[in-house]
């Protein structure tokens, strides 16, 4: 019987090329009780457009779908937090509108979630590129104190809040927000925070979402944009684990992702900012020796950590 009820939240902008086929697959799943809110950030395509006809093809749930406007473009953490406010149901499940998921995702989670009484439920999931899927099979069943240090030293290499069915209680009792100033890596951030404060994290080998990689106008594909930001929630999540009292249980992990945050400033050829990798977090710098990098970028590593930036550019010149 499905008595527990699904939000399933959906910011909305840019995504005209793909968002029907995630329409089709969110609104077409197995399980029942279900509502949609969708929250459109000024988006400047035809996003809505293309929801409104495609939900006329869905009729059974059209009385279940919320359509919110902002009034202008806020980013993609004020329209998380707006998505969150006017949700109502028991869980809450994040899908990008260019990302789609499997028709079984909820009902899935929602077996699981009532089964192991699980307060967060976390699925494997696909990098999607030109129709190409590569699943990726993650071993997740950490206890509470190993999943938030590998969270923070981010060992999995990317958590998203979109592979996480999440009971809304966790959020809403202890004041949940995503920084309006974050529109990059604010989801990592809010899993950071959804990892300390539950207990019960169950993970399934189903591989349920596919994340597109391919949509050349996401954030994650401004470079420069999505790395500074980053690093902001690196920032945030370091005033996190002080404020609680745990940064010293994580410091290994924290600087860690320090490092991992503003790598991309000294090995991206499109974003290099030298003086930005050497200057941001420079207790990490010693951390190039814990990953296997090739032998220049190791070089690279080696004279930013010693602050050669003059060295550097040398090193650089082709």
């Amino acid at each position: 019987m499905n008595h527990l009820k699904v939000s399933i939240l959906i910011p909305v902008y840019k995504a005209e090329c793909y968002f029907k086929e995630c329409l089709d697959s969110i609104f077409s799943q197995s399980y029942d009780n279900i509502e949609y809110v969708f929250v459109n950030d000024a988006s400047p395509d035809n996003c809505i457009d293309i929801l409104k006809q495609t939900i006329k093809s869905y009729p059974k749930r059209e009385p279940r779908i919320k359509i919110i406007e902002n009034k202008g473009n806020k980013g993609v953490a004020y329209t998380r937090n707006v998505l969150i406010s006017n949700a109502t149901g028991d869980f809450i499940y994040f899908v990008d509108s260019d990302d789609f998921i499997e028709q079984n995702t909820i009902e899935t989670f929602v077996n699981t979630a009532q089964t192991e009484n699980a307060d967060i439920v976390r699925c494997n999931y696909s990098k999607y590129y030109n129709g190409h899927s590569d699943p990726v099979i993650r071993n997740l069943n950490y206890t509470k104190e190993e999943r938030l240090a590998r969270s923070i030293a981010n060992d999995y290499g990317m958590e998203s809040l979109c592979f996480l069915f999440i009971r809304r209680e966790i959020i809403t009792e202890n004041h949940l927000t995503f920084p309006e100033n974050i529109n990059g890596s604010e989801d990592f951030l809010m899993t950071v925070k959804l990892f300390y404060y539950t207990n019960r994290v169950v993970d399934i080998p189903e591989t349920l979402y596919n994340y597109r990689l391919d949509n050349e106008l996401s954030i994650t594909h401004q470079e420069h944009t999505f790395r500074s930001h980053s690093i902001l929630a690196v920032k945030k999540i370091e005033e996190f684990l002080t404020d609680k009292g745990i940064l010293h249980l994580y410091k290994e992990q924290l600087l860690r992702l320090m490092f991992t945050s503003k790598q991309h400033f000294l090995l991206n050829k499109k974003i290099r900012d030298v003086d930005k990798y050497i200057n941001t977090f420079p207790e990490s710098n010693h951390c190039y020796r814990l990953y296997n990098y090739s032998k220049k970028q190791k070089i690279l590593f080696f004279l930013a950590e010693h602050k050669l930036p003059f060295l550097i550019k040398l090193f650089l010149i082709e």
